[in-house]
C-alpha cells in the first residue's frame, strides 16, 4: 500500500513539474509577445511600404485594395475583410501598377513575398522576398541573388510562369538558380498563384499567422550571495570558456552557427549575443530550480527553459534588429538544440550554485561568440573585402568568392582548429617544462 502512495506521488510530482514549467514558459512568452509585437508590427509595415515602391517602379504614392472574391475595392479606414493588393500610382496620379503580397512553401518554411504586375496584368514589374528561412548561401539566392531578382522584371505571366534551367528564351520563362531549385520553384509557384484569380492582381493571402512571442523576465538575486563567497572561482568559471575550454576552438561544440552564418562579422556579433543571453538565462533558471527538477523530466524541463529563451530572443530581434532577423531566422530558432546550451544545462548548471553557472553560461557564451567574430572576419575580409560592410581593400581588390560559401566555412573553420591544438600543445610542453624544473630544484 506503502509503495502504491509512493509511486503514486511521484508520478504526481513528474507530472506537476511538467506542468509549472510548461505555465511559466506561457507566461513568459505572452508577455514577450505583448512587448515586442507593436515595434514587430511597425517594422513590417515599414517593409511592406518599402518594398511596394520597389516593385512598383515609378510609382509615387499607394493605395491599400482588398480582393473580395469577386474584384478589387477600396479599404476603409478600418480595414477590410480579405486580401490585400497595393496600387501603386505616380506622381501625376497615373496608375503604375498592382504590388501583390503572396506566400508559400519553400524548402525550408514559408517562404513571402511581393511582386508587381502592370495595370493589365500581363507581365511583372519586379519581385522581392519579404521573409524567408531558406538555406543560407543556396537558398537565400532567391533574393540575393540580382539575376535571378532581375528575371521578374518585364516577365508574362500568361499562360504561366515557368521555370527552367539554362538560359530561356520566351518571355515567361525564368533560369532556376543552381543548388536553388526547390527554392526557385517556390518563388515561381507563389507568382504564379498570386496571380492567377485576376487580370489586375488579386493577392493569394497573407501566410500563416505569427508565431506566438514568449518573454523570459525570471532574473533572481539568488547567485549574489555565492558570488562574494567564491570571488576566485566566479573569476575561474567566467575566463575558462574564452580561450582554455572554448566551446567551438576547443570543445568543438555548436558547430552550424560557426559553419553556416559567419559569411559576416555582424551576423556573427548577433548570433553570438542571441546564443549568449539563450545561455545565460536558461542556466540561471535550472540552476535556481536544480533541488526541484526530478531526475526523470529533466532533459524535458531543459528543453522547455531554453525553447521559452529562444523564442524570446527570437521576438526581441525581429522587433529590434529586423535586417539580421530576416538574415538569420533559420538559425535563431535553431539555437533551441545547440549542444552548447543543452551541454552546460545538463554537465554544470544542473549542479551548481546559480552565481557560478551565469559564470559559467557568460564565458561559455563569450567565447562562441568571438569565435564566430573570429571566423566571420576571415570569411568577410577575405570573401568581400569588407569588415562590417565597410571596404577594406581598394577596388582592384578580387574576393576569394568561395570563402562566403559553405566550403570556405570548412576552410576557415580547419585551419583555426589547427591554431588553437597547436596553442594548446605548446602550452601543455610548457607547463610540463616548469614542472620538470620546479621538481629538478
Amino acid at each position: 500500500m506503502s509503495d502504491g502512495a509512493s509511486a503514486g506521488g511521484e508520478s504526481l510530482r513528474l507530472v506537476a513539474t511538467l506542468t509549472v514549467a510548461g505555465l511559466v514558459s506561457g507566461l513568459a512568452i505572452v508577455l514577450a509577445y505583448r512587448w515586442t509585437l507593436p515595434a514587430i508590427r511597425a517594422h513590417q509595415a515599414a517593409a511592406l511600404e518599402r518594398a511596394v515602391f520597389e516593385v512598383l517602379p515609378g510609382a509615387e504614392r499607394m493605395e491599400r485594395r482588398v480582393w473580395d472574391g469577386s474584384g478589387l475595392a477600396g479599404a476603409g479606414a478600418g480595414g477590410a475583410a480579405g486580401e490585400s493588393v497595393f496600387a501603386g500610382y505616380a506622381a501625376d496620379g497615373a496608375l503604375v501598377g498592382w504590388a501583390v503580397p503572396a506566400a508559400g512553401a519553400g524548402f525550408q518554411d514559408t517562404i513571402k513575398l511581393i511582386f508587381g504586375l502592370e495595370p493589365s496584368g500581363a507581365r511583372t514589374l519586379g519581385m522581392t522576398v519579404l521573409e524567408s528561412r531558406e538555406t543560407p548561401g543556396l537558398g537565400d539566392k532567391i533574393y540575393k541573388d540580382p539575376k535571378f531578382v532581375g528575371e521578374f522584371r518585364g516577365l508574362a505571366v500568361a499562360p504561366e510562369i515557368k521555370l527552367i534551367k539554362g538560359h530561356g528564351e520566351a518571355p515567361n520563362e525564368v533560369d532556376a538558380i543552381t543548388g536553388a531549385t526547390i527554392s526557385s520553384k517556390a518563388v515561381v509557384r507563389i507568382v504564379n498563384q498570386g496571380g492567377r484569380r485576376d487580370g489586375r492582381g488579386g493577392a493569394c493571402g497573407a501566410g500563416p499567422p505569427r508565431r506566438r512571442a514568449r518573454r523570459a523576465g525570471a532574473g533572481r538575486q539568488a547567485g549574489r550571495t555565492e558570488l562574494m563567497a567564491e570571488p576566485g572561482r566566479f573569476r575561474a568559471e567566467l575566463v575558462k570558456g574564452i580561450v582554455a575550454e572554448n566551446p567551438t576552438f576547443v570543445q568543438v561544440l555548436g558547430m552550424c552557427p560557426p559553419l553556416a552564418i559567419t559569411n559576416s562579422v555582424l551576423n556573427g556579433v548577433v548570433m553570438g549575443i542571441a546564443t549568449t543571453f539563450v545561455l545565460v538565462m536558461s542556466s540561471m533558471m535550472i540552476s535556481a530550480l536544480r533541488k526541484l527538477i526530478p531526475n526523470q523530466v529533466r532533459i524535458s524541463t531543459y528543453i522547455v527553459v531554453i525553447a521559452t529563451f529562444v523564442t524570446v530572443a527570437d521576438f526581441t530581434l525581429q522587433a529590434t534588429l529586423p535586417a539580421a532577423h530576416h538574415e538569420m531566422a533559420a538559425f535563431i530558432a535553431l539555437i533551441v538544440v545547440n549542444c552548447i546550451i543543452l551541454g552546460r544545462a545538463e554537465a554544470f548548471a544542473s549542479r551548481n550554485p546559480v552565481g557560478l553557472s551565469i559564470a559559467d553560461a557568460i564565458g561559455m557564451g563569450t567565447g562562441f561568440t568571438l569565435a564566430l567574430v573570429l571566423i566571420g572576419t576571415v570569411r568577410e575580409v577575405l570573401g568581400s573585402g569588407t569588415f562590417f560592410g565597410m571596404p577594406v581593400f581598394g577596388p582592384s581588390f578580387e574576393p576569394w568568392v568561395i570563402m562566403v560559401l559553405p566550403p570556405g566555412g570548412f576552410l576557415v573553420l580547419g585551419v583555426l582548429l589547427l591554431l588553437f591544438a597547436g596553442i594548446a600543445e605548446m602550452r601543455k610542453r610548457a607547463a610540463e617544462r616548469a614542472r620538470a624544473q620546479e621538481a629538478g630544484r
